[in-house]
């Protein structure tokens, strides 16, 4: 189930028969055009929060624009 998309980001929720349901943030890398898929917190609700999540920031703590 896709949850948000933004740009090319997707945050995705897979729901699994008999385990816990996992969320997953589908990015590209955007040196190598490589696509990948982190694996994040069930309690992420946007692909911003959650790419963030993967820096150890808050949503509103990661700007790429600025980082760059």
């Amino acid at each position: 189930i896709i949850i948000d998309r933004n740009g090319e980001s997707e945050l995705i929720k897979i729901d699994l028969q008999e385990e816990e349901p996992m969320k997953l943030v589908k990015v590209k890398d955007p040196s190598t055009s490589r696509i990948y898929f982190l694996r994040v917190p069930l309690n992420m609700k946007t692909c911003k929060q959650a790419v963030a999540w993967t820096f150890s920031l808050n949503e509103s703590e990661y700007d790429p624009v600025k980082e760059t």
